[in-house]
C-alpha cells in the first residue's frame, strides 16, 4: 500500500490524503509497499502498524509537513527498492511523525544508500542493518534520537556532522545483533571528531555502556562502566585519527617513563549534560574505560602501553597526563587490557572525569609498567620491630631500602633487602629493626630499579613504650601454630594478657605470674584463621602496657 500526495514513477495504486483524517491499521504479517508517503492531518495517526505487524517498504518512507503522524508498535522495514531506488526515511513534520506512545521498531536495512532525515522524530527502537559498503550505507542528514534501543546489526552508519542520541539509561540501550561474534565488528557509527557524536545517558551501576564509534573503515569501540559517580549522567563519544601531539612525553608512572603517545588515534569521551558538551564532572565514585581495536596502534607490545588523557581540543604533547589513580588504575600485568591479543586497553576505577580528561590516547613505555605499589605492614616484637611487605610484580627491581623516621617526615636508611629482579607473582619480604627508638617509629620502603629509578611504599608506624616493651617479645611471628610470650624480668610481677582481632574483639584473656629472670608463656593461636591479631600486655601494678601485632599464616 502506498499513500501519496503526488505522482510517482513506481507502478502501484495511489491513495491521496489532504486534510482529511484517514487512518490505516496494518496488521498483516509481511505486507510490502513500494513507497509509503503520508500527507495527512489530525489528532489520530495517519498510519498505525500494530503489535506483531511487519511492513516492508521498498521505495522509502516520507512524512510530509503538517500534522502527519504514524504509530509504530510493530515493525517498519525500509528495504531495497524494486529498481536501484534507495529507501530513505524522511520526516518533514515540525513535531516529529512517530508518536511518542510507539513501542515498535524501524529497520534501516537496504543494500543501497539510505538517508535518515528525522530532526524532530524520536524513534522508539532503531535497527541498523544495511549491507552496502564503501561510500554507501546509512547517512544521518539530521540528528537522530532513539528513546529505547539502537541495534547495530550490519553496515556503517555515517554520523557526518550529526548526533545519534540514546535517551534510555539502560546499559542495553545500545547493542549489536547476531551474527556478530564480538562487539560491533560489522556495524558501528562513524562518529569522527569533532563533528559526529554518539550521546548516551547513564546511571550508576556495574553494567558496561557501549559507545560503538569509529571512522569510515573500522570500529573503535569505547566502553564505560560508571560506579557511584555523581555530577555526570550524559556522555558523548567520538573517534579521531591520527592523534596529534604524540612525540616524546615527560610522564612517569610507578617509576616507569612513557616514551611517547601512539599516533594511531584517540577516543573522545566528553561530559554532555543538558546537551552542552563539556558540561559536568565527577569527584566521587569510580569509572572504568576500555578502548578497543588495538590494530590501529602499530608497534604495541604486551604490558608496554597504558591509556593517557588530556584536555578536550588539545593538540600538544605537553598536555598528556596520567588519569587518577596512577598505577593502580592499570589492569594487572599480562591480563586483558594490557595485552595486544586482548585487543583493548583499559583504566579501572578512575576517580575523576571532566572535559580536562576527555581525550584518550595510548602511551608506550620501554619496560613494563608495575601494577601496584608496595604493601607494607610493621609490628613490635619485643626488643625489635618487624616489617613485612608484598609485591605483586617486579620489573628490573634492584633492592628494597628500609627507611625510618621519628617524625614521619625525615627518613634515614636503616638497611636493605635484595629484590627479585623479574617476577610476575606475589612475593613477601621481611626486615627486622633491632634498634627501634622509644616512642613512634615510622617506616617506609624504597623500591629501587636497575636504572636507579625508585618509588616508595606506604608509611606505617610502630609505638614503643619503654621498659615493659623492651623486656617482652613473641615468637614465631609470623607463625602457623601457637605462639610463645618471652619475658625477661628483674622482679616478680603480674601481667594481664589479652588476644584480640583487628576489630578489637577479645578472643582470650589471662593473668600471668612473672618471676625474676626468664619466663615463657604459651598463647593458643593454632586454631585461628589466617589474619592479623594483637597481643595486649598490661602491668597490673604500674598500668604500663604494650601491644604486639601478630600475623597468623597457614
Amino acid at each position: 500500500m502506498q499513500v501519496s500526495s503526488g505522482e510517482n514513477s513506481l507502478s502501484i495504486v495511489k491513495i491521496k490524503l489532504f486534510l482529511i483524517v484517514f487512518t490505516f491499521c496494518l496488521s498483516k504479517q509481511g505486507a510490502t509497499q513500494d513507497l509509503l508517503y503520508l500527507d495527512g492531518a489530525g489528532a489520530s495517526p495517519n498510519l498505525t502498524i500494530q503489535t506483531g505487524a511487519q511492513v516492508y517498504v521498498q521505495g522509502g518512507f516520507v512524512a510530509n509537513a503538517g500534522n502527519t503522524s504514524i504509530h509504530v508498535s510493530g515493525e517498519l522495514h525500509l528495504i531495497d527498492g524494486v529498481t536501484s531506488t534507495s529507501s530513505h526515511f524522511t520526516d518533514n513534520t515540525a513535531a516529529g511523525c512517530i508518536q511518542s506512545t510507539s513501542t515498535g521498531t524501524v529497520f534501516i536495512e537496504s543494500g543501497l544508500l539510505q538517508n535518515v532525515s528525522a530532526a524532530n522524530t524520536t524513534f522508539y527502537n532503531l535497527y541498523f542493518n544495511n549491507s552496502s559498503i564503501n561510500s554507501n550505507g546509512i547517512r544521518m542528514l539530521t540528528d537522530v534520537n532513539v528513546a529505547n534501543q539502537a541495534t547495530f546489526r550490519d553496515g556503517l552508519v555515517y554520523a557526518n556532522t550529526k548526533v545519534l542520541r540514546i535517551t534510555s539509561t539502560a546499559a542495553t540501550a545500545v547493542t549489536f545483533s547476531a551474527p556478530n561474534t564480538s562487539s560491533y565488528i560489522q556495524s558501528w557509527l562513524a562518529a569522527i571528531y569533532p563533528s559526529g557524536k554518539l550521546d548516551r545517558e547513564m546511571i550508576n551501576n556495574t553494567s558496561i555502556y557501549a559507545f560503538p564509534v569509529g571512522n569510515t573503515v573500522q570500529a573503535q569501540l569505547l566502553e564505560v562502566k560508571p560506579t557511584n559517580i555523581t555530577g555526570i549522567s550524559r556522555f558523548s563519544a567520538s573517534w579521531e585519527d591520527p592523534a596529534i601531539g604524540t612525540s616524546s612525553v615527560a610522564l612517569t608512572e610507578c617509576g616507569t617513563s612513557y616514551l611517547s603517545v601512539n599516533n594511531g588515534g584517540e577516543w573522545h569521551l566528553r561530559p554532555a549534560n543538558g546537551g552542552t558538551y563539556g558540561s559536568g564532572s565527577f569527584s566521587a565514585g569510580q569509572m572504568t574505560i576500555s578502548g578497543y581495536n588495538l590494530s590501529v596502534f602499530s608497534g604495541l607490545i604486551d604490558n608496554l602501553f597504558g591509556m593517557l588523557t588530556r584536555p578536550e581540543g588539545s593538540v600538544t604533547t605537553a598536555t598528556w597526563t596520567i588519569p587518577a589513580p596512577s598505577c593502580t588504575s592499570l589492569a594487572p600485568l599480562n591480563a586483558a587490557g594490557r595485552t595486544v591479543a586482548s585487543d583493548y586497553a583499559t583504566r579501572i576505577n578512575l576517580t575523576a572525569w571532566s572535559d580536562n580528561l576527555s581525550q584518550i590516547g595510548i602511551g608506550v613505555t620501554s619496560i613494563p609498567l608495575p601494577i601496584e605499589l608496595l604493601s607494607l605492614v610493621a609490628w613490635s616484637a619485643g626488643n625489635a620491630n618487624e616489617l613485612s611487605w608484598i609485591t605483586e610484580s617486579e620489573i628490573n627491581s634492584s633492592q628494597f631500602e628500609v627507611e625510618r623516621s621519628s617524625d614521619g617526615k625525615n627518613f634515614d636508611s636503616i638497611g636493605a633487602e635484595s629484590a627479585a629482579g623479574i617476577s610476575f607473582k606475589s612475593l613477601q619480604y621481611y626486615f627486622t629493626d633491632h634498634h627501634p627508638a622509644v616512642g613512634l617509629n615510622y617506616y617506609r620502603v624504597k623500591m629501587m630499579d636497575l636504572d636507579q629509578s625508585f618509588r616508595y611504599s606506604n608509611v606505617v608506624s610502630v609505638e614503643r613504650k619503654g621498659e615493659l616493651m623492651e623486656a617482652i617479645s613473641i615468637y614465631p611471628n609470623p607463625g602457623e601454630d601457637d605462639i610463645t610470650l618471652h619475658i625477661e624480668s628483674d622482679h616478680d610481677k603480674y601481667l594481664m594478657v589479652h588476644l584480640t582481632d583487628e576489630l578489637g574483639r577479645v578472643l582470650s584473656s589471662a593473668e600471668i605470674s612473672v618471676h625474676t629472670g626468664t619466663n615463657f608463656f604459651p598463647i593458643q593461636t593454632a586454631h585461628l584463621a589466617s589474619a592479623v591479631y594483637y597481643v595486649h600486655i598490661v602491668d597490673t601494678r604500674t598500668n604500663n602496657s604494650c601491644v604486639f601485632k601478630y600475623l597468623k599464616v597457614d
